[in-house]
């Protein structure tokens, strides 16, 4: 991993890191994960230089050093993480092919880079910069996807992205569920573009389904249009539908009613 002292360093800071990751991260479990296994491999490999170690502080003198095998073990470190980042961030299956294919490309550059060496002597920076190359790469398509998040469409109950609910006073209306979730969205939460009219509800952490909204209008309202989204590890937002919440059937004042875009039977005084 490197000279003893630097790496005793860096594995104190991985430690700090890696705790503060759990408070400041609660929702990305896979973050924890990676964070506390490289900070493991950090710390027991401080424990493999513990000679080195020692030596240096009798003798006080700071020993450094670099070789291939750090910068390798440093690089894998670092292309684990980004994929850990992706799978966090990525919602569906799209990360998990991105992170085989990638994988299976870095041990293939690595093999095709070993013979390279080994047989027409191409240098190891050569080597190594190609594969800052296609580390850079795989970063880049990782940003791509977290941005446009190909896999995940939200919509409720498959009405698209813009429809009315014209609901009843005193009757619950039926939940408007929202598209199944990826596998990755670990924690969920709604967000509304503004205040939902009274009575209703959302409902984003359910054992029985996925997030829905629900509801018993218990009086009249204006008609409200809301934008409805759905967030998923407190980093991902996904917009589901415009929807207009509207009720007509006890209006009674013909103004009101139209107002409030409903319809008004001059004849029987009714808003509907």
């Amino acid at each position: 991993m490197g000279p003893a002292v630097i790496t005793l360093f860096a594995a104190s800071i991985l430690s700090l890191i890696s705790g503060y990751i759990v408070y400041s991260l609660p929702k990305l479990p896979g973050m924890w994960v990676y964070c506390w296994t490289i900070t493991i491999v950090m710390w027991t490999s401080c424990w493999r230089q513990r000679n080195e170690l020692s030596e240096s502080i009798q003798t006080k003198q700071l020993v450094l050093y670099w070789h291939r095998e750090n910068s390798l073990s440093t690089y894998i470190f670092m292309f684990l993480g980004v994929l850990a980042l992706g799978m966090s961030v990525i919602m569906g299956n799209s990360i998990i092919t991105l992170s085989i294919v990638c994988v299976g490309l870095f041990f293939i550059l690595g093999i095709a880079g070993m013979l390279l060496n080994k047989k027409f002597k191409i240098s190891f920076s050569i080597i190594f910069t190609t594969l800052i190359l296609f580390f850079i790469c795989v970063c880049i398509i990782i940003g791509i996807l977290f941005i446009i998040q190909p896999d995940y469409a939200c919509s409720f109950n498959d009405y698209g992205n813009s429809y009315l609910l014209s609901v009843t006073l005193n009757e619950t209306i039926p939940k408007q569920v929202i598209s199944e979730l990826p596998w990755n969205c670990w924690s969920s939460s709604f967000e509304f573009s503004s205040q939902l009219p009274p009575g209703f509800y959302g409902v984003s952490n359910s054992d029985t389904s996925s997030p829905y909204i629900e509801g018993t209008p218990i009086k009249n309202f204006p008609t409200t249009t809301i934008n409805v989204y759905i967030t998923c590890v407190n980093f991902v937002k996904f917009y589901c539908a415009s929807i207009t919440f509207q009720t007509c059937s006890n209006r009674t004042s013909e103004i009101d009613c139209k107002q409030n875009n409903c319809q008004w039977n001059s004849s029987l005084l009714y808003c509907h």
